[in-house]
C-alpha cells in the first residue's frame, strides 16, 4: 500500500516563468525562495526553454534547471506527488490537472509535466483519476489525507463524480485509509475553488495547523470555525484525536503558505511585524529544531499563492 512520504526529501520541483527575471518583482520572489531552499537542499527547477538563458543568469549554479515547457508556475498542482509502501518502492502519482477549472488555458504542458518529469527521472507514474491539483490535498504520510469539499466537488472539476467516487479514488491513489472532509477554504478564492492548502497543514501526524480569524463579520470565520470543529470531533487513520493549532490569518500574506526542507521552514511573510510576528512564533514553536527563513510574500500573495504553491518535495 502506498502513501504519500514524510521522510528526508531529494529536493522541488518548481516550475517558473522567468522571462522578466530581475525586473518583475514576482520573479524576484520565485528566485528568491529557489536560492534559500537551495541553502538547505538540493533544488530542481523547471523552466521553459524561452526562459532558460535568463535562468542561467539569475540562478545559483547549485540549482538544477530542467529545461521544459511549463504554462504556469504552480510546482505543487503540476508536479508529481512522491510515494514509498512499506517494502520502500517509490511511486509518483499526480491529478487530471484541467487549469484550475479551464479557467486559464492553455493548460496542456501543466497537464503533461507530471509524465514528462517522471520518464526524465525513469520513475514509475500512475494517474489518480480525478480532476484536481496537488494542493486540494494535504497529506499526513501515516494514512490521512485532508480535503475540502468545495474544491473537489466543485461542478468545474468532477461533475459526475459523487463524493464517495471521489474518496474511493483518493484512497486508492494515495494508498491512504482515511478522508476528512472540510466543507469549505478560505474565501474569496477564485483561483483553486477553496482547496485545502493555503488554510491548513500538517505539522506531523495527528497535529494540524489551521488558519483562525477572531472578526465574525469576516466570511472565514465560520468557515474556519466549521473546519476545527470538524476536525476537533474527528481521529485520524491511526485512531488518533487530531491537535488543531490556531494561526492567525494575516491581511496580506498568508504565512500558512510555507515550505517545509529537511532542516528549514520558508515561511512568505508581508514586512509588516503586526502581521507576521505571531505566526511566525507559532511556526519556529511547531517546528522545533529547523530553521525558520522568512522571505517576502507579497507579490506571490496577489497571485493567490505562495511559498507552498510553487514548490514540490522530491523523494529522497
Amino acid at each position: 500500500m502506498k502513501k504519500k512520504s514524510t521522510k528526508p526529501h531529494y529536493g522541488i520541483s518548481a516550475g517558473a516563468k522567468l522571462e522578466r527575471a530581475g525586473i518583475d518583482r514576482v520573479c524576484k520572489e520565485w528566485i528568491d525562495v529557489a536560492h534559500a531552499i537551495a541553502e538547505q537542499e538540493k533544488v530542481r527547477m523547471c523552466v521553459h526553454p524561452r526562459d532558460l538563458e535568463v535562468a542561467k543568469k539569475v540562478l545559483t549554479s547549485t540549482i538544477e534547471i530542467i529545461e521544459m515547457r511549463v504554462n504556469d508556475g504552480w510546482a505543487r498542482d503540476t508536479a508529481p506527488l512522491f510515494l514509498v509502501n512499506e517494502q520502500g518502492e517509490k511511486r509518483a502519482a499526480g491529478f487530471l490537472l484541467n487549469g484550475w477549472g479551464a479557467k486559464f488555458p492553455p493548460f496542456s504542458a501543466d497537464t503533461l509535466l507530471k509524465a514528462r518529469l517522471c520518464k526524465k527521472w525513469d520513475l514509475p507514474f500512475y494517474p489518480i483519476d480525478v480532476v484536481s491539483q496537488g494542493g486540494a490535498v494535504l497529506v499526513d504520510g501515516d494514512g490521512t489525507l485532508i480535503v475540502t469539499e468545495e474544491c473537489l466537488l466543485h461542478k468545474n472539476r468532477n461533475p459526475k463524480l459523487d463524493k464517495a467516487t471521489i474518496e474511493k479514488l483518493l484512497l486508492e491513489g494515495f494508498g491512504a485509509k482515511k478522508v476528512i472532509w472540510l466543507g469549505r477554504g478560505l474565501t474569496p478564492d477564485h483561483v483553486t475553488n477553496e482547496q485545502v492548502a493555503g488554510m491548513a497543514a500538517f505539522a506531523k501526524p495527528g497535529v494540524v495547523l489551521l488558519h483562525n480569524v477572531a472578526d465574525k463579520n469576516d466570511p472565514n470565520h465560520k468557515i474556519l470555525a466549521d473546519g476545527k470543529r470538524t476536525l476537533t470531533d474527528s481521529v485520524d487513520a491511526q485512531g488518533i484525536k487530531f491537535e488543531v493549532i490556531d494561526l492567525p490569518l494575516a491581511d496580506e500574506v498568508g504565512q500558512m503558505n510555507f515550505y517545509l526542507c529537511n532542516n528549514a521552514v520558508i515561511v512568505p511573510v508581508s514586512g509588516d511585524k503586526n502581521q507576521d510576528d505571531v505566526p511566525v512564533t507559532i511556526l519556529r514553536e511547531e517546528f522545533q529544531g529547523r530553521k525558520i527563513v522568512t522571505l517576502s510574500g507579497g507579490m506571490l500573495a496577489k497571485g493567490d499563492g505562495g511559498v507552498h504553491g510553487i514548490t514540490q518535495q522530491i523523494l529522497r
